[in-house]
């Protein structure tokens, strides 16, 4: 009797298990089809392209010994505003001392005070868009809308917005499926400076503006901006940002989650709701890339670094870069079980990813 129910339980457990196995295969494989399916045209914004703007700027290429440095022309053609919601006093202060000295103006916003950080009060979406533009309006062509768990590469996000017009409304970042899209927050919303513009409610509504018609709510921040440049008349539709290897410039993830496969869980938004999905792996972020999220305090520091600190070669650092003796050799690694215990400091003290 006793080996009957043995061999029960086995083939119980056997079946179990290989219904689960077709289960997260066909899970897998539903996704893929619903990307390959939902996934509409891509509405590029128009472009002449970067090297057909240099040359309408009278610029071209050479050399740092001869001209001046790209980064510096960028930096006076492309004035770039931040906008930075402040979440905790690390991560405000973390960004401040990093990324956002590349800003052409950064301005901190939340609901609390900070002896080192400016952060700007306010109470309602509508009037931080009025007080953006009154206090500096004509000073910038594009704003980065994010948070303080972001790291942004400013000098790739001038680069790609270059050759555009700013004074037409562009709306632009990591669009993520809703009712109707938006542009996620946490991939940094990009806005034209006739976009913010745009956002700024007619002179008829101000005194509804003060009274709190559009009452701030930071998780609703992202879908706040969509739907006002709609209310206003403006036909936006979601853009892809990726780079012509479909690599994304928007990140909402953090750079060790991207890179390594399988650090998203399948139950991740990300794979639900994104229109232009990036895949996982060393190709999944574009050489390009403006934005990752969900970067702690101390990997902000590490990425500012490796992004502004690190050359490679000689001094120019141009064209230094040695060639590889061999391809890449793919030995497997488990690399996701040291993803989970890998030790931070967070914003209120020590913990580990889970």
């Amino acid at each position: 009797m006793q080996g009957f129910v043995r061999v029960g339980a086995f083939l119980v457990a056997t079946v179990s298990g290989s219904l689960l196995a077709v289960i997260v295969l066909q899970y897998r494989e539903i996704l893929e089809t619903t990307n390959q399916l939902a996934t509409p045209a891509s509405y590029a914004p128009p472009s002449p392209g970067y090297r057909n703007w240099l040359s309408d700027q009278g610029l071209e290429r050479t050399s740092l010994q001869n001209g001046v440095n790209e980064a510096h022309v960028l930096y006076e053609r492309v004035p770039v505003l931040c906008l930075i919601h402040a979440t905790s006093t690390q991560q405000a202060r973390a960004a401040l001392n990093t990324w956002s000295r590349r800003c052409n103006r950064a301005v901190f916003f939340g609901t609390f005070s900070d002896p080192y950080v400016p952060i700007e009060r306010v109470s309602d979406s509508c009037s931080l868009f009025r007080r953006v533009v009154r206090k500096h309006g004509g000073s910038f062509r594009w704003l980065l809308l994010v948070d303080d768990e972001t790291f942004a590469v400013v000098e790739n996000l001038r680069f790609y917005v270059a050759p555009l017009n700013a004074s037409a409304v562009h709306y632009l970042g990591h669009p993520v499926r809703g009712a109707p899209f938006h542009n996620a927050l946490a991939a940094g919303i990009l806005l034209s400076e006739g976009a913010v513009r745009a956002l700024q409610p007619p002179s008829d509504r101000a005194v509804r503006c003060r009274n709190g018609d559009h009452q701030l709510d930071f998780a609703q921040l992202d879908k706040y901006v969509g739907a006002q440049l709609r209310r206003g008349g403006h036909p936006v539709e979601p853009v892809d940002t990726r780079d012509p290897l479909r690599r994304g410039r928007f990140n909402p993830l953090g750079v060790e989650k991207m890179l390594v496969p399988g650090s998203v869980s399948y139950s991740d938004p990300y794979w639900r709701t994104s229109f232009f999905r990036s895949p996982e792996g060393a190709h999944c972020c574009s050489r390009r890339a403006v934005t990752f999220h969900g970067i702690n305090p101390v990997d902000m520091f590490l990425l500012e670094y490796l992004v502004y600190g690190l050359r490679v070669g000689s001094s120019r650092g141009v064209g230094q870069v040695s060639p590889t003796s061999s391809p890449p050799a793919l030995a497997p690694m488990e690399l996701t079980s040291l993803l989970r215990g890998k030790a931070f400091i967070k914003p209120y003290g020590i913990g580990s990813i889970t």
